[in-house]
């Protein structure tokens, strides 16, 4: 009896000691498994967390909560929230302030860590992951990240360590299953899952360094997947503390800075707001007006398994304007195309970053290199010639007088700054006189840019003024023009108005899409309708190389291939009418073009062929013919 009353003893002390402190297992460092991921470094980003005091605390079977206190800021809290379908997810973001003043930064309505878009056998795409569910939890752990030992936590227990591991394993269930059950089904827990509906078994290892989290996440498939866009990572936030978010490339440059519309409003229904997709952006900092010493930084070290270097997919990185509470942000891999497939046995291997900083400094919207998408724009500080500057006088245009609206230091058209307001004062503006001797002679203000080597160009976009008053406005028609290795110029095409024009644009994108156009310069030309032209910026987008064709590179539309000259070879020609019959023709422009390219002598007088009258024959004069012909040049 003495015996059996010491052995429940011992077990009443242990019971008590768990109910005041929590437990430790063997230390071990195998729970970490996978340890060789392929990360980028961030230039120009602070340093990663590697220490801080953390606190976990078991609130109850459904919650922890990771805290930190932030010397002279406050106490920021992270919450680990249970799911209906049994993973743990990201959720609350709290920061208690100095003055005890409650900051929810992010709450638990929406996903962070990822989800993951398959194609089920019927054509659909169903979503695993995140708040979507489709995900079952096979094991949580909480371990000391610094001596190894597994945590144990009873309800209401907490512990202070300076690196905290969460490891979870899970694992993609495939719905409609062979039953024909639904993901609502699962996730509801009217089923249970069988081991032929997984599809992936994968460990997430959460690292907690205070204000600093990182996930690395291991995936293994078990059967072969299709996947349409995936979410590799993902960030919430309350748009109180959200205005901006810059988008920065693997080289540390901010690609653009993004403006979301305020907490609040409802000029946009909930979301219907803009993505903002498409930047190939591995890491972005949002920030707000009113609070911009808040900072978030969130980052992913593995842009080949997170993001597929950004290929197979045009959403990539984005930040959508989500409603009127929040954003979000999203970095993605590959799209609805059905093209990629992870077959059974394939393991992917990810790291993301979610950064708290507060900074002593405010972080500013920015407003310099990169307010427009500087990935593969070919014409980014390249130099260039224009038709000349704004020089007013009081007959117009004074040669004498200095540039009222300067192309600064012979940079602002293509430094990738964009003006901030609509003003004709902003410095991002070069004024072009519609008055200068080159424009008055060609009928048009225009902009040469030398890509200084030969690019196959997928889009053109110059960013002119709208309506500002003063004689400025933007121009009713806008052409593009190239120019291949030998000086050669032929027409790229023309470059539509702007659908959409509202009052509050600052600029105007015109836009031209291309099927790769080979080119080494290209030139914009912009027909008046005031007097001036303002323009910001001229950006080209493509990848070095491309071939030029080795005959005409404006092929005639003409089927007759060898049209025959007029037979007599002495009259008296006008200029333009090159055939001799007393009219500007088709086979005027058709006769002058072929002799440019040397496969038709002229019988004419070359001075019937000048167009231009600069005592040659060149491109110029047959283009000039053929709008002389469609009506858009007059020959004089």
């Amino acid at each position: 009896m003495k015996k059996i009353f010491l052995i429940l003893n011992i077990f009443l002390v242990a019971a008590l000691l768990c109910s005041f402190a929590p437990l430790f297992s063997v230390a071990s460092n195998s729970y970490w498994g996978y340890d060789s991921y392929d990360v980028i470094t961030h230039p120009n980003a602070p340093a990663e967390i590697t220490s801080y005091p953390t606190t976990v605390k078991k609130v109850s079977n459904s919650v922890y909560t990771m805290s930190c206190d932030m010397a002279g800021i406050g106490t920021l809290s992270i919450s680990l929230i249970e799911e209906s379908w049994g993973t743990f997810n990201l959720g609350n973001w709290i920061l208690v302030d100095k003055n005890n003043t409650s900051h929810k930064f992010v709450d638990d309505s929406t996903d962070t860590e990822y989800v993951h878009r398959y194609y089920h056998s019927n054509g659909t795409t169903v979503p695993a992951g995140g708040n979507h569910g489709g995900e079952a939890l096979e094991e949580i752990k909480l371990y000391d990240g610094e001596s190894g030992e597994e945590i144990l936590l009873a309800v209401g227990q907490s512990i202070t360590v300076n690196v905290l591991h969460v490891i979870q394993k899970t694992c993609l269930i495939a719905f409609p299953d062979a039953n024909g059950d639904s993901i609502n089904d699962y996730n509801n827990k009217n089923i249970d899952y069988e081991e032929s509906d997984v599809f992936a078994r994968l460990t997430r290892k959460y690292t907690f360094t205070g204000p600093q989290i990182k996930l690395n996440v291991d995936y293994l498939y078990t059967r072969d997947v299709y996947h349409g866009r995936n979410m590799a990572c993902m960030f919430p936030v309350n748009k109180k503390y959200s205005d901006y978010c810059d988008m920065i490339d693997k080289n540390g440059n901010v690609i653009k800075t993004i403006e979301s519309r305020p907490y609040g409003d409802t000029s946009i229904a909930d979301y219907a707001g803009p993505e903002n997709s498409g930047y190939e952006a591995v890491r972005v900092v949002v920030y707000s007006k009113d609070y911009p010493n808040y900072q978030f930084d969130i980052r992913v070290n593995t842009v080949k398994d997170s993001l597929n270097n950004f290929e197979n997919g045009s959403y990539k990185t984005a930040y959508w304007d989500m409603n009127r509470y929040a954003n979000k942000v999203y970095f993605s891999r590959y799209d609805h195309s059905k093209s990629v497939l992870h077959e059974k046995n394939t393991q992917l291997h990810t790291e993301a970053v979610w950064m708290f900083n507060y900074t002593d400094t405010p972080r500013e919207p920015h407003s310099g290199e990169g307010d427009i998408d500087l990935t593969d724009n070919v014409a980014y500080k390249k130099p260039y010639a224009t038709s000349g500057e704004y020089r007013a006088g009081s007959n117009g245009y004074d040669p004498t007088k200095d540039p009222k609206y300067p192309d600064e230091g012979g940079i602002t058209l293509t430094d990738g700054k964009l003006p901030v307001s609509k003003s004709y004062l902003d410095a991002a503006w070069a004024g072009l006189h519609n008055s200068t001797p080159a424009a008055l002679e060609k009928g048009y203000s225009w902009v040469t840019i030398d890509l200084q080597g030969t690019y196959t160009l997928n889009k053109i976009v110059a960013y002119l003024a709208p309506s500002l008053g003063g004689g400025v406005s933007y121009p009713n028609r806008v052409v593009a023009v190239g120019y291949d290795n030998k000086g050669n110029e032929f027409e790229i095409g023309q470059i539509s108005v702007p659908s959409q024009i509202s009052d509050t644009d600052a600029y105007l994108p015109f836009e031209l899409s291309l099927n790769g156009v080979v080119a080494d310069k290209i030139e914009i030309r912009m027909y008046r309708t005031a007097a001036s032209t303002f323009i910001s910026e001229v950006a080209a987008y493509g990848v070095a190389g491309g071939s030029y064709p080795t005959t005409d590179p404006n092929p005639d539309p003409d089927p007759d291939p060898d049209p025959d000259p007029d037979p007599d070879p002495e009259p008296k020609y006008s200029v333009g009418d090159i055939n001799g019959n007393g009219k500007i023709d088709a086979r005027d422009y058709l006769l002058l073009k072929r002799a440019y390219f040397g496969t038709y002598t002229l019988t004419c007088a070359e001075e019937a062929a000048d167009v231009n009258g600069n005592g040659k024959i060149d491109a110029r004069d047959y283009l000039l013919l053929k709008r002389a012909y469609f009506g858009t040049y007059t020959i004089e």
